[in-house]
């Protein structure tokens, strides 16, 4: 599959290649550097710095009708192989009015938290559950229907460019009754049905990637035949108050060995004063709007829970609270803080840091 898709684009590619000269290329990029300070009482954690993203992203718009887009995280690239830093390759048509079809590498539709750009989520890091339970990018075709109060997502997917792990089918669902500008209410649901090669793991750090510890981890899981996921997600706006959250199951069905289930969830909260609000469109979050002269300030807080113990499989349970506070430099840059404490409990072994990480954002 992976083959057919990459081919499949490049084909559509020198179709329209006769089109270059017309063609609208949009650069884009983006700089994060990430610093985190831990403190443990059970534990050696260190303070560390990090190279967050650096990101360099094309848009070719060939005409109103084909639109290519490309992604590349260089801070991803490992042992001189820019292929693992490819984030988005993709291919759409959007000549259908019915809706647009792509395809390529993309993140499969599945829940607010995961689909909002981190460059405008609350915090530095997304959710427990979200980098817990959630599948990210991965080649395959989709269809998406985006209007102003509704919008759906379907995508049928293999591998993605990085690794070949099997194969499936996600799809999302959000309503939006209210959305008047100051004024939002969001619900939606996303389901993904996956065909696992190999073994399978569930893990994921404490909110904080220049901590580099999982606190709760499955190990690998064998045997496994399906993973289906389901979540549910809510957001309520008014003016420069936003809240969020999100419910969601991982349901592991093995063939030698009893069936688990994961879940987890979060909430979350921000309030933008400095003359800034949220801004909604087709079912995620996107760049806000900004007060002037000195930009947007935004106190945020979260709470969010991942348990991945079931029957024999005994990865943990986390429980993290999240403070922050983000300065909206402007249109091209965010400055971020979180103070994240942990509560995580793993066989018995319990670890309660306190983290302390701070993020710097540019971006074109």
């Amino acid at each position: 599959m992976k083959a057919g898709l990459l081919g499949f684009v490049a084909v559509c590619l020198g179709a329209t290649s006769w089109q270059a000269m017309a063609a609208q290329v949009v650069p884009s990029g983006r700089l994060d550097l990430d610093y985190a300070a831990p403190n443990s009482d059970t534990r050696s954690l260190h303070s560390n710095a990090i190279v967050r993203r650096a990101e360099l992203d094309f848009e070719v718009n060939f005409n109103d009708d084909w639109a290519f887009k490309t992604s590349n995280d260089f801070a991803r690239a490992k042992g001189g192989k820019l292929k693992n830093s490819i984030q988005n390759l993709i291919l759409t048509y959007k000549g259908w009015r019915t809706g647009d079809i792509s395809a390529g590498q993309f993140k499969v539709p599945f829940g607010l938290d995961n689909l909002t750009s981190s460059k405008y989520t609350m915090a530095i890091e997304r959710s427990l559950p979200t980098t817990g339970l959630v599948p990210s990018r991965h080649l395959g075709i989709g269809f998406s229907r985006n209007r102003k109060h509704y919008t759906f997502s379907v995508m049928a997917f293999g591998p993605s460019i990085d690794y070949d792990k099997g194969n499936g089918i996600g799809a999302r669902y959000t309503f939006a009754p209210i959305d008047s500008g100051n004024k939002l209410l969001h619900v939606g649901v996303s389901f993904v049905s996956e065909e696992p090669t190999g073994s399978v793991k569930f893990k994921t750090n404490p909110e904080s990637k220049p901590t580099e510890v999982d606190f709760v981890d499955t190990g690998k899981l064998g045997d496994v035949s399906r993973i289906n996921r389901l979540g549910l997600e809510m957001a309520y706006q008014i003016g420069p108050f936003t809240t969020q959250m999100e419910w969601m199951r991982t349901a592991v069905n093995r063939q030698h060995h009893p069936n688990v289930a994961f879940g987890g969830w979060y909430v979350e909260g921000s309030w933008m004063f400095g003359g800034g609000s949220r801004r909604y469109k087709y079912g995620k979050f996107v760049s806000p709007t900004l007060g002037k002269p000195y930009g947007t300030w935004e106190l945020t807080a979260r709470y969010s829970h991942l348990d991945l113990n079931d029957a024999s499989v005994q990865g943990g349970r986390e429980n993290n609270l999240t403070l922050g506070l983000n300065w909206y430099l402007n249109s091209h840059g965010r400055l971020m803080f979180n103070y994240i404490k942990v509560h995580s409990d793993r066989q018995g072994a319990a670890d309660n840091p306190d983290i302390f990480l701070v993020q710097t954002q540019f971006f074109f």
